[in-house]
């Protein structure tokens, strides 16, 4: 069994008492898994005497390399082998007595027995753990990279605005330049907790003497763990709790795209700026006038009842009455719904522009969607694995280039050689498609063969906003 006593080479970088000072400006990096602060906080050491990593995070990151891959499991493990960081000071709980540092201490040695024996004497000998009473009345004699987690908050049972205050402004003064905050969505119990825990972070922490980056991660991400792969499958089995209209979780970049528009606001006013390319699409379509516009009409609680519009629309199909076409008008937005299930599409219409009319366009779409003629003919029977999906798009604008678009933010059309083919913003997320993919299956689906390069063909783009709900969960 491992003794566990806090490391010399981590007490000497710390000294007890309470802490009044001033701080530099430094930049926040904010992202979704906790791996990816590590290139950051390891370009930040670059060329530095190695600083101390400040973790306030229940897990302690330091497992084993996965297939010789950085993940959010090892990330804070692997700095320190690699001489980034000099030590840790892990603060897994909020106060904690002598045996809960010893329990800390053998979960982090038994998480260890896979490394080569010096690697693992290495990581315990400067990892120190500390409870949240202990870490507040430190100040830290020389520089810390501070990393944050989320789940330290909620895994904790923390709710209370004035501690999350107090960890901001602990943050705030003694970081010497750099902090990474992880939402981690895979280990939150809910994600409306999760979000405003977040936007109180955002909130209370010192504005003058910040800079606020984003990393978005991009579409095609898998799942790190089977522990982020059963959460990734409980959002889609339990879309009423884990994808809202308001607050919902998503792999990759889709999370941000579809980040609750407080977060957006507050995040915007501070001139965040993008710390990947992923975040920089994101970003471009927070700050649009189109979102803006979109948003305006479609609010969450009109959505609500287009859903429900869609689901009689559906009925309405199955039980073989007509829908009319709806009245057109000159109106730049437009509308799609379509059908899934595990299986792949089920069925598709939208109408590209000219919805002056949501309600009776949504109706129509979902009426043809539940007869498409291209599937195997849906019936009733499949209420309970049945996905409808609601696409709303902006203006029409043309594209500079076959790639001048954002997977997962701008819907297409495409025109060439008398056809036209059209593919919704929703379809790159759920297959979590990167530019070259989606403008395969774009093409493919239009029957032109050809590259996207190939003169001739004509490119629109649409932003889009898009929610899904299961069949039997819309009430």
């Amino acid at each position: 069994m491992v003794k566990y006593s806090a490391p010399a080479a981590i007490a000497g970088f710390l000294f007890l008492l309470f802490f009044s000072c001033t701080a530099p400006k430094n930049e926040i990096h904010l992202h979704d898994r906790h791996g990816l602060s590590y290139p950051l906080i390891r370009e930040y050491t670059r060329g530095k005497s190695a600083p101390l990593l400040v973790l306030i995070d229940y897990h302690h990151d330091a497992g084993p390399l996965a297939d010789g891959l950085v993940t959010s499991f090892n990330w804070a493990g692997t700095l320190l082998l690699e001489g980034s960081v000099s030590g840790i000071l892990w603060v897994p709980g909020v106060s904690l007595p002598e045996h809960q540092k010893q329990q800390k201490a053998e979960w982090l040695a038994s998480s260890l027995n896979r490394l080569p024996p010096g690697d693992s004497a290495d990581i315990l000998d400067r990892t120190g753990i500390y409870g949240w009473d202990e870490l507040i009345r430190m100040k830290l004699k020389q520089p810390a990279a501070i990393s944050i987690d989320l789940d330290f908050f909620t895994l904790n049972g923390i709710g209370d605005s004035s501690f999350i205050k107090q960890a901001a402004e602990w943050t705030a003064l003694n970081n010497s330049g750099l902090v990474t905050v992880a939402l981690s969505a895979a280990y939150q119990k809910d994600p409306g907790t999760a979000w405003k825990l977040l936007e109180e972070f955002i909130r209370v922490y010192p504005a003058d003497r910040t800079a606020w980056f984003l990393e978005a991660d991009g579409s095609d991400v898998y799942p790190e763990s089977n522990e982020e792969r059963k959460a990734w499958e409980q959002w889609t089995e339990r879309q009423d709790v884990f994808q809202g209209l308001v607050y919902g979780f998503y792999p990759g970049e889709t999370l941000w795209i579809k980040a609750p528009a407080a977060i957006r606001a507050l995040l915007c006013a501070f001139n965040i700026q993008p710390g990947d390319d992923p975040a920089a699409a994101v970003l471009s379509f927070w700050k649009s006038p189109d979102l803006a516009a979109l948003e305006k009409l479609y609010p969450p609680e009109r959505i609500a009842d287009l859903f429900r519009t869609a689901a009689a629309g559906i009925e309405d199909a199955w039980a073989d009455r007509t829908a009319a076409y709806p009245d057109q008008a000159f109106a730049s937005f437009g509308t799609a719904v379509r059908l899934t299930d595990g299986t792949g599409d089920r069925g598709c219409l939208a109408l590209y522009s000219g919805v002056s009319d949501a309600e009776a366009s949504v109706r129509y779409c979902a009426y043809e969607a539940a007869l498409d003629p291209r599937y195997i003919p849906l019936l009733p029977d499949a209420r309970e694995t049945l996905d409808v999906e609601l696409s709303f798009f902006g203006e029409w604008r043309d594209m500079a280039g076959p790639y001048d678009f954002r997977p997962g933010i701008d819907s297409l059309l495409v025109t060439g050689g008398g056809e036209t083919a059209f593919l919704q913003a929703g379809a790159a997320a759920d297959r979590m498609a990167e530019k070259e993919v989606f403008l395969r299956v774009l093409l493919r689906k239009a029957g032109i063969s050809g590259s996207p390069e190939e003169s001739g063909l004509a490119f629109k783009k649409a932003e889009t906003l898009t929610f899904r709900r299961r069949l039997d969960l819309i009430e």
